[in-house]
C-alpha cells in the first residue's frame, strides 16, 4: 500500500481494534515493549490519540464506552490489567487487575455502562463502570465481579460477549 494509506502511531504489529459509535473512528492495540493504544480516523488515517505508559508487553483488547467518550484496554502483564482512557485527552481514569488468566475481550453495555471481559476460564463485571451522563473519575475506584452461571453453566474459555440487557451477557 501506499504510505498515505498507512494509519499513524504505531510501531508494531496490531493485536486488537474497536469501532467508535460514530463508525468512523476506531482504536487499536499493540504489541511491544511500551504498547499503545491508538484512537485515528477512518476517513483520513490520521493518529487523533496516543495512549502509551500503563500496559506492558501488549494490548490485547479494547473497547469504547457506548458514550464514545472512554475507552477501556487490557494489557499482557500477569494480572491483564485494565486501564480507562478519556481518549481525547489522553488521560489515564481509572485501572484494575483484571486476571491472573488471560482476558481474550471487553465489552462495555449500552443498557447499564457495565464492563465486561472474558477470558481463559474468565468472565468478570464491573457494573457501573460508566452510566450516560456521568463522566468518570480520574481514579475512579473499580471493582471487578466474577459472573454467575447457572446450572446449565460452566467454566471454559470464553472468546467473546455481547449484552442482551442492563447486566445480562451471553458468552461464547
Amino acid at each position: 500500500p501506499e504510505s498515505d494509506d498507512i494509519a499513524e502511531g504505531h510501531s508494531d504489529d496490531i493485536l486488537c481494534m474497536s469501532r467508535h459509535p460514530d463508525k468512523r473512528t476506531f482504536a487499536t492495540g499493540e504489541i511491544g515493549k511500551t504498547p499503545k493504544v491508538v484512537v485515528w480516523d477512518s476517513d483520513n488515517m490520521k493518529a487523533l490519540a496516543v495512549m502509551q505508559g500503563f500496559h506492558k508487553r501488549a494490548v490485547l483488547a479494547c473497547c469504547f464506552s457506548p458514550c464514545g467518550e472512554y475507552i477501556a484496554s487490557v494489557g499482557a502483564d500477569n494480572e491483564h490489567s485494565v486501564a480507562v482512557y478519556e481518549w481525547r485527552t489522553e488521560t489515564l481514569l481509572a485501572t484494575y487487575k483484571g486476571d491472573r488468566e488471560k482476558i481474550l475481550d471487553i465489552n462495555w453495555s449500552p443498557f447499564d455502562g457495565t464492563l465486561l471481559t472474558t477470558g481463559v476460564k474468565h468472565v468478570k463485571f464491573v457494573v457501573g463502570a460508566w452510566t450516560n451522563g456521568k463522566k468518570i473519575e480520574k481514579g475512579t475506584r473499580m471493582r471487578p465481579k466474577k459472573a454467575v452461571f447457572g446450572s446449565k453453566g460452566k467454566w471454559q474459555n470464553f472468546y467473546s460477549a455481547a449484552f442482551v440487557g442492563a447486566g445480562v451477557a451471553v458468552v461464547g
